[in-house]
Parts: structure tokens; C-alpha cells; sequence
């Protein structure tokens, strides 16, 4: 079989073997793959994959599969020189800075890859930001008043926790 046979037919693991030359190649299609195909089965054969074969974004990947965003910024800290020419994965790692509340780092991978996606990413993280400090303020505010209004205060703590739920699933 060809290697894009084998590709096609999502034979990862033995077009690895019988295609050295294309293993970073083939390891990026079962990383797609695996994110298009997200089950159970096809994370536990990912991992397998990788417990296996010792691959450049190997640990990346299987952290990004599991929404383990403070792993894969581990992952990417460790190497970030092999990521340096992977604008799709760099973009990730921008948005998993963001996932763990590391704006700077998040900015600092966008200068690097001038992605549209991640801006927006950016600006919504910061735009929630200011609202939740300023959401914070009013409560603190409604807190130290003489007359506390009960409704009032539930009401601006449920917008708070609306904001910081909607800044969480960015």
C-alpha cells in the first residue's frame, strides 16, 4: 500500500512504520484525525500511538484531545522551538494560554503568527475581563451599602458568574 493509502484508509500506525521520512507528517494526520473523530476508541488508540512512538507533539496533542490545556502549555513550554514553524498548532497553544488565564503569552503567540481567529479569541478574553472587574466593583459596592437589596445583589452575582462562565468557555 502507497502512503496515502494508507492515510485514507486512517492506517496511522502502520504508515508510520513503513514511512519514516513522512512521520511528523503522519503523526499531524492522526492528530486531525483523532480531533474530527473524538471517541473514547479513537483517544485511547491516539494514546496508545503515542505511549509507543516517541513523537514530537506527541504530549501536546493527547493533553489538547483531553481539554488538559494547563498540560498542553507544559507540553509546549518544554519544546517550543519544534512548534516554531506550525502556525496551526502555535494558534492552539495561543488559545490554551487563554484557557489558563495567561493573556501576555497568549499575545506573545500572536505576534508570531498574526492569526485572525486567536485576535478575536484575545479581544472577547480581555472584553469579558473588564466586565467581570467591573461587574466586581458593583457588588462591592452594593456589599458595603447600609440598605442592602437581597435581588439586587443575587441578581448582579448571577451576572458575574454568567461572565465568568462565558470567559471560561471562550
Amino acid at each position: 500500500m502507497t502512503y496515502e493509502e494508507l492515510i485514507d484508509q486512517q492506517q496511522f500506525e502502520e504508515a508510520y512504520q513503513l514511512y519514516p521520512k513522512e512521520q511528523q507528517k503522519t503523526e499531524t494526520f492522526f492528530y486531525y484525525y483523532a480531533l474530527d473523530n473524538r471517541s473514547e476508541a479513537t483517544l485511547r488508540r491516539f494514546r496508545d500511538f503515542h505511549e509507543e512512538h516517541e513523537t514530537t507533539f506527541g504530549s501536546f496533542d493527547l493533553a489538547i484531545l483531553q481539554n488538559n490545556y494547563s498540560g498542553a502549555v507544559s507540553a509546549y513550554e518544554e519544546q517550543t522551538e519544534a512548534f516554531s514553524n506550525d502556525p496551526e498548532r502555535l494558534a492552539i497553544v495561543g488559545y490554551c494560554y487563554l484557557k489558563v488565564g495567561e493573556l501576555d503569552e497568549a499575545k506573545q503567540i500572536n505576534t508570531q503568527i498574526n492569526s485572525i481567529e486567536l485576535e478575536k479569541k484575545i479581544v472577547l478574553y480581555e472584553q469579558l475581563t473588564l466586565q467581570i472587574q467591573a461587574a466586581e466593583k458593583e457588588i462591592e459596592a452594593l456589599q458595603e451599602e447600609a440598605t442592602l437589596d437581597r435581588e439586587e445583589l443575587e441578581q448582579q452575582l448571577n451576572d458575574l458568574f454568567d461572565l465568568k462562565e462565558e470567559r471560561l468557555n471562550l
